[in-house]
């Protein structure tokens, strides 16, 4: 398999994770933006962005899509309607997360940043209070969603090792108090750089996102 993207963590890092998880042969290919316009020109990326997977001759695209399909090649994606529901959701969170991050983070006008970073701090309590209790209530406190791990793990990880547990991003230090309460949470977070110590160790550092 070969993952095209940029040479940055973002959006393929959850794919990575999994691979690295379940053991799979991936090349990572790092583009640039150049060569990015011409994959585009060449038709090469069916909604003009990567990450891309190359998987038997396939091209795939849409990085949550793509964790999905590995999930379910690989027993990280069961097909249980609820327990996919808990996973998914868990999904969407990450995404806002996301959402919210790259609005302040990439805001140029400095006072529109600040009132993004304002409304960032009232969502990060929250959405971490969420997750946490989602780690209470599930049988096991090393996974979000039963007792192994799923692709909600891997899309959680993006959030922990891209941002929150990156020192290397830019927003560390000012997010890191926010976590200081949440035990649980923090337990979980060990419990994974523990699981996915070889890979964290060997993946290119330092990278803000």
């Amino acid at each position: 398999m070969k993952l095209y993207y940029f040479d940055i963590y973002g959006r393929a890092e959850s794919i990575r994770i999994l691979a690295a998880h379940a053991k799979l042969e991936l090349t990572n290919e790092y583009i640039t933006g150049e060569k990015l316009g011409e994959m585009k020109a060449a038709g090469l990326l069916e909604f003009g962005q990567v990450p891309m997977l190359e998987v038997d001759g396939k091209k795939l695209v849409q990085s949550w899509a793509i964790l999905r399909y590995l999930g379910r090649q690989h027993g990280y994606y069961p097909s249980d309607a609820e327990t996919a529901w808990k996973i998914d959701s868990t999904i969407d969170a990450c995404e806002d997360y996301l959402n919210n991050y790259f609005k302040y983070q990439f805001e140029k006008d400095e006072e529109k940043k600040k009132a993004l970073w304002e409304n960032f701090t009232k969502f990060l309590p929250n959405w971490l209070a969420a997750i946490e209790k989602r780690l209470i209530n599930n049988e096991s406190q090393n996974y979000l969603v039963g007792s192994k791990a799923t692709i909600a793990d891997f899309a959680l990880g993006l959030i922990g090792f891209n941002c929150l547990l990156n020192e290397a991003n830019p927003s560390y230090a000012d997010t890191l108090p926010f976590i200081e309460k949440h035990e649980v949470l923090k337990a979980y977070a060990t419990h994974w750089k523990t699981e996915l110590g070889d890979y964290l160790a060997s993946r290119p550092q330092p990278r803000p996102f």
